[in-house]
């Protein structure tokens, strides 16, 4: 509401348009427990969609406008080279925009670069010291996609002390300790995600076109869930 009402006080002001965009777009996003009320996912993506294109043409010098373009293309429709473009516009605007670093480091993990992109959250973290959870999940992916098993754990269980209700923390959290060998610390972790999750599928997760995440991410829960079920 506030995003629209400052679109009808100037609609030539560019941020509001990228911030509802964005805003939006999280809405659609199924790993998120986040829903906006009376729009389905089908309109929130369009209205993203249309929005993130009107910022930049009213803002084509302001760089949240080309971070909430990538972050749509990459998340809401998988438009990931796209994406790496517009966020590479945002940083060539403002090269210490800690946020558009680290959208820049997930998207490099979709495009199964985890070494480029652990590099460039790193110089996002020091811009950023009060760094939001979501660095920390980028990093354990990345990590988990290069085998660094303990590394990965170190960071999760970081990012699952700082949001314990994050069902992603948690999953990078048991996959590093399952490749571990640390089965029971995984299982007790399963069950915790179960707990705080009732309904949860491993199928309905999105992991983004990421597929070395996603492959080692099933492996590791269908041979923890076939434990429980034991």
């Amino acid at each position: 509401k506030h995003f629209e009402k400052a679109l009808k006080l100037d609609p030539s002001f560019a941020r509001p348009y990228g911030y509802l965009a964005l805003t939006l777009s999280r809405s659609t996003n199924s790993n998120l427990d986040f829903k906006l009320p009376n729009i389905n996912n089908k309109t929130a993506a369009y209205m993203a969609d249309i929005l993130s294109l009107a910022g930049i043409s009213v803002g084509p010098n302001i760089p949240q406008t080309y971070f909430s373009r990538a972050f749509i293309e990459t998340f809401s429709f998988g438009e990931h080279r796209a994406a790496l473009n517009n966020v590479t516009i945002a940083l060539s605007l403002n090269p210490n925009y800690a946020d558009a670093l680290g959208l820049k480091a997930s998207i490099l993990n979709v495009l199964q670069n985890p070494e480029e992109a652990l590099r460039v959250l790193d110089k996002a973290k020091q811009l950023n010291p009060n760094f939001s959870v979501e660095y920390l999940q980028i990093e354990a992916v990345a990590l988990i996609m290069l085998s660094q098993w303990e590394a990965a754990k170190q960071t999760a269980s970081l990012a699952v002390e700082r949001l314990p209700e994050s069902a992603n923390s948690r999953i990078n959290l048991i996959c590093a300790d399952f490749y571990l060998g640390n089965i029971d610390d995984a299982l007790w972790n399963l069950e915790e995600l179960i707990m705080m999750n009732p309904g949860f599928d491993l199928s309905r997760m999105n992991f983004n076109d990421n597929k070395l995440w996603g492959q080692l991410t099933t492996e590791c829960f269908q041979t923890l869930e076939n434990n429980l079920s034991d």
